[in-house]
């Protein structure tokens, strides 16, 4: 499959969306959907893989690998071009999360819990260390981890920097709100009553 076909297929899953979704939900689907193509997995999946969907094995290894930049960044490499690197890496993350949640009644659920829990820990700790990065470089030399575990917890923040700060509780509430989607989900899944039989 070529990248043309990659495209067509895109392409059909907005129209898709489009026809099978309703009012906000349409209209964020195709947002979310439509900005996939911004990154960088979406670009190996359509130039490497040359399908709709990655394989998992792909999927855990892209996730483990940008956590591990992302605190090598931290404490190895904190400049700005590395940090923007590291803010574009976790965007990304929080995009793929908003479309598996979002999406998944179109586009089939997830792998397994388990899983799905094990790459959001890894997505977590990623987006902690990218915010820390910014606070240090933006000049909190005292703790900057710290300041963003507190602050990812809710129990402090950087007063001294109120934009990274709002930014890092507004990415806070997403990450909350795509647990608790998952994990309503599954709750939901296990405890559903399965349809009568008929004699």
């Amino acid at each position: 499959m070529g990248v043309r076909e990659q495209f067509d297929i895109r392409r059909n899953n907005l129209n898709k969306i489009r026809e099978d979704m309703r009012g906000i939900e349409r209209v964020v689907g195709i947002v979310i959907y439509s900005l996939k193509i911004l990154s960088l997995s979406e670009w190996i999946n359509i130039l490497l893989w040359r399908r709709d969907k990655a394989p998992p094995s792909f999927t855990d290894a892209y996730v483990v690998l940008q956590l591990i930049l992302s605190i090598a960044i931290f404490f190895f490499w904190p400049c700005f071009w590395l940090a923007v690197l590291s803010a574009y890496l976790s965007g990304s993350t929080v995009l793929a999360l908003l479309n598996v949640v979002l999406l998944r009644k179109l586009f089939g659920d997830m792998e397994s819990p388990e899983r799905s829990l094990l790459l959001f820990i890894c997505n977590v700790t990623q987006i902690v260390f990218m915010f820390a990065t910014w606070y240090y470089y933006l000049g909190e030399n005292k703790d900057p981890l710290l300041k963003s575990v507190l602050t990812f917890a809710t129990i402090s923040h950087v007063v001294e920097m109120p934009t990274v700060t709002m930014l890092q509780i507004a990415t806070n509430f997403i990450l909350l709100a795509v647990f608790l989607s998952h994990l309503i989900g599954q709750v939901g899944s296990s405890t559903a009553t399965p349809p009568p039989q008929s004699p």
